[in-house]
């Protein structure tokens, strides 16, 4: 996806040809481990079940309104930003993340006026996505690569297109350490 310098889209948006909010620059803020550790009474310290989730991902993006706009078409963008959706980067096009705004406030107060900066915090799922894979298979073994920094959902659609019967469909997942 083709996304012009300095803007970011979220959905069938983009926020500087659409809105005139220009990014200025970003923070993807890395999401925090989600310990699960539980007290034990009469010892010290906690013990520690390890990590294994990730909690939310914030996108922290700050904003120049470039344009006058009028507080109807502000209530459209904050509306438009507070539902959940693809969000993608100008230097990173390969790449999204799924989010929304739950706080539209700020964008609001600026009703009007043009060269106003502000900053919009996406709360996002903690992983960025990249684009889906498609690959067709043959018989014997086929080999999918599909590169990630984190275990991360993963949904395979296997689409038979030969007219013959599937048999002995087998699908092995290798964990690769990082």
């Amino acid at each position: 996806m083709n996304i012009p310098a300095d803007s970011f889209s979220f959905g069938t948006f983009n926020s500087y040809a659409d809105w005139g909010i220009r990014a200025v620059k970003y923070d993807v803020l890395t999401p925090a481990k989600r310990p699960r550790k539980v007290q034990i009474p009469m010892r010290s310290g906690m013990y520690d079940f390890g990590a294994m989730c990730w909690e939310e991902r914030t996108v922290r993006i700050e904003c120049t309104l470039e344009r006058k706009i009028s507080r109807s078409e502000l209530r459209e963008i904050a509306g438009a930003l507070s539902q959940k959706s693809r969000l993608r980067l100008w230097d990173e096009p390969d790449k999204y993340y799924v989010g929304e705004l739950y706080d539209p406030a700020e964008i609001l107060d600026y009703y009007d006026e043009a060269l106003r900066d502000f900053t919009l915090n996406f709360v996002c799922e903690p992983f960025a996505y990249g684009p889906t894979v498609t690959h067709p298979i043959a018989a014997g073994e086929n080999r999918i690569g599909y590169r990630g920094t984190a275990e991360a959902p993963c949904v395979i659609v296997l689409n038979n297109q030969s007219g013959a019967e599937a048999q002995t469909v087998t699908i092995t997942a290798v964990k690769r350490s990082v």
